[in-house]
């Protein structure tokens, strides 16, 4: 093959919004991780800074550049360079090849879908801020109409300041989900209750048995958009764009629980695993039939336990859910 088949002058548009998107993410990516792949990026479209060759390829970046090249280039020691190219290898974001003839020539492949299945980077400080902010402002009366000032933005979705990506998902800390609560005060979006009209609660804080009682979804026909819902991302329905809050996350997810138990299909003491789930495949980018992906991994797991695939903060998410019955 020659290298003029490997050889990617342009960046589609779909791409080179994935990549900014990245770039601009609060995922727990360090800043001098993403100043290489901004590098890496730029180094695709154009002349890349000296000793940096960089080409796209196979929903990857590839490097090649010595380690004492980029140091110089990421104003670092070599030592600070191994061990960022460590975290990336660590979470398996980054693999490295040797090249197959020359000796001393190293390549790293950087992958856009591992880097986007990093969990967002908690905030919990900022969140309190926030969330006491918003408690101000409706025990003043001020629930709607924010459109400037220290707030605007804050609840409509992520911005690409200090505080990018505190609006548009849940972290996995003791404050998850907060930007949601504060995304509920701020900003009513009639749309979504379109989206969720068909849940059997009625109150957030109904009872366990009511929940239980007249599940309106079924396991076998889970929605592609109340999967990312349930793991507290930003979806759309009548046009209109929102984030679930928690306590009617937790009511959508055990609709789905409820039927699940019903058909056989789990156990009473298995809800927090369950939910867990429906959070990992929420967040992930990698998966193209959520809803199926979902199913088969949770009808499988007897046999392929789900420990190699929940995260620690995929289990927080789902014990902070369960934890407001109990409010």
């Amino acid at each position: 093959m020659s290298i003029t088949q490997l050889r990617y002058p342009e960046l589609s548009a779909a791409t080179r919004a994935r990549w900014n998107s990245l770039l601009k993410s609060n995922r727990e990516i360090t800043a001098r991780a993403k100043r290489l792949i901004q590098l890496a990026v730029e180094a695709c479209e154009a002349v890349g800074p000296i000793a940096l060759q960089a080409r796209l390829h196979g929903g990857a970046l590839w490097i090649c550049c010595p380690q004492i090249q980029l140091a110089a280039l990421l104003d670092c020691s070599d030592r600070t360079v191994r061990d960022e190219l460590a975290r990336l290898t660590a979470c398996g974001a980054l693999q490295t090849h040797a090249h197959p003839t020359k000796d001393n020539i190293i390549g790293y492949r950087i992958d856009l879908a591992a880097l986007e299945s990093i969990p967002e980077s908690h905030t919990p400080d900022l969140d309190d801020i926030i969330l006491d902010f918003a408690d101000q402002q409706t025990a003043s009366g001020v629930t709607s109409g924010v459109t400037s000032g220290p707030t605007s933005g804050v609840a409509s979705g992520p911005t690409s300041g200090p505080t990018s990506g505190v609006a548009s998902g849940p972290t996995s800390g003791p404050t998850s989900g907060v930007a949601s609560g504060v995304a509920s005060a701020l900003m009513i979006h009639e749309g979504m209750n379109e989206l969720y009209k068909t849940s059997s609660i009625t109150h957030d804080h109904e009872s366990h048995e009511t929940r239980e009682a007249v599940p309106k979804v079924r396991f076998d026909q889970i929605s592609e958009n109340h999967i990312r819902a349930i793991a507290g991302f930003t979806v759309e329905s009548n046009g209109r764009t929102g984030i679930l809050s928690e306590p009617k996350r937790l009511a959508k997810v055990h609709e789905y629980f409820t039927d699940a138990v019903q058909a056989g299909l789990a156990l009473p003491a298995e809800f927090r695993t369950f939910a867990a789930l429906f959070r990992n495949v929420g967040r992930r980018t990698d998966i193209k039939h959520r809803s199926k992906y979902l199913r088969t991994l949770w009808r499988n797991r007897n046999d392929k336990p789900l420990d190699g695939v929940l995260t620690a903060a995929d289990r927080q998410y789902a014990r902070q859910l369960a934890e407001i019955d109990h409010e």
